[in-house]
């Protein structure tokens, strides 16, 4: 008897994207893809090095947490996308990545996947996406439920007490009129919501489907994207004048509020254009800082140090001070311009969070 082996391959890369999603293969794209030809449930279950879920945690969850119960072979399955999407609305509208089977045995073990979240930023939101389905299997369609959580810190161990968002996913039976026939599957996306205690998270996805049922909760296509808070980033002011007289001159940004509540934590870079002669001015020793003024005047300030090559400067961890639907802001820094150099107009670059502006427009002297 021959062996069809699924091929492995490249996953597509969320390239260009400025909120990159942080679930590495959030589509599950690192694992073997297979053809209709290819699939079967000896080649498609995840044991004996069939299947890679890379990045990802998996085995049996039960009731304790992710610790394994028995071989892993019997709680994840992957699917084509094809197969997994047919006559579905989701077929397009998925990235075409595989899904994975959280096989449930009965009301006993039942499986999950779960990862490590890194980079995020402390007290900042982070918007959560996946799909999930249910299976036409067992002879006729029936609901299915899982776990979903995300616990502040790396280890999948963590307690209910660090959750930061947790929810039990009910998904209603696949229609039969709609599905068309057994396997088939009834997929919905799921949205979430989370704000980041540390630096890191642990997603994870745990089949909780009772009743006896063998086939659990389907999942596919996991994001965790910092939320793109409901702000407006755009050029403060009118028109600067910069002499090349050595004085300390502040361009910025204006900001507004877009939607009520307050706006999380954001990382600011600002940049100076290049060959025009200007440098960021430290004002705290030999500290840059960055000026958060409100709507009120009342300002803060946040202390850098300057990197070595001195064109670009990050700041994390800024409270925008934005604070309900229509508040406006300013985001400012110090810079000079040298004593020789041509006339010409030009701006500071400032990306906040995932919003790019230019700042206020500087109208350089000839020196």
């Amino acid at each position: 008897m021959t062996t069809t082996f699924p091929v492995l391959q490249t996953p597509t890369a969320d390239s260009g994207n400025p909120n990159p999603n942080l679930v590495r293969d959030g589509g599950f794209q690192d694992a073997p893809k297979f053809l209709e030809s290819e699939y079967n449930y000896l080649n498609a279950v995840a044991h004996a090095g069939n299947v890679y879920l890379a990045q990802w945690d998996y085995g049996s969850n039960g009731e304790n947490l992710g610790n394994d119960r028995g071989p892993r072979e019997n709680y994840i399955d992957v699917r084509s996308h094809s197969y997994a999407f047919d006559q579905n609305p989701w077929r397009d509208a998925s990235h075409g990545s595989n899904c994975v089977d959280l096989i449930g045995a009965g009301d006993l073990w039942h499986g999950f996947v779960g990862q490590r979240v890194s980079g995020l930023i402390p007290g900042a939101r982070y918007d959560v996406a996946f799909l999930a389905g249910a299976a036409f299997a067992q002879g006729s369609p029936h609901p299915v439920r899982m776990q979903y959580s995300i616990t502040d810190g790396s280890s999948p161990y963590a307690d209910r007490t660090s959750a930061l968002d947790r929810a039990l996913v009910e998904v209603r039976a696949a229609d039969t009129t709609v599905v068309g026939g057994i396997w088939a599957r009834y997929w919905e996306q799921h949205r979430r919501s989370f704000t980041a205690v540390s630096t890191e998270a642990y997603i994870k996805f745990a089949d909780d489907t009772q009743l006896g049922f063998y086939s659990g909760a389907q999942l596919a296509d996991v994001s965790v994207r910092l939320h793109d808070s409901g702000f407006s980033v755009s050029p403060s002011g009118d028109p600067m004048p910069l002499p090349r007289d050595g004085k300390t001159y502040y361009p910025g940004v204006h900001l507004q509020a877009g939607e009520e509540g307050d706006v999380s934590r954001q990382t600011v870079r600002v940049t100076l254009p290049p060959a025009t002669g200007l440098q960021f001015v430290p004002e705290n020793n030999n500290l840059v800082q960055l000026i958060v003024r409100d709507d009120y005047g009342n300002e803060s300030r946040y202390d850098e140090t300057l990197p070595r090559q001195g064109q670009t400067v990050t700041f994390e961890n800024i409270d925008l001070a934005l604070s309900g639907k229509g508040s406006n802001s300013l985001v400012m820094i110090a810079v000079k311009a040298l004593a020789h150099g041509p006339a010409r107009d030009t701006s500071l670059t400032f990306v906040v969070g995932t919003k790019k502006s230019a700042s206020t427009s500087l109208r350089v002297q000839a020196g």
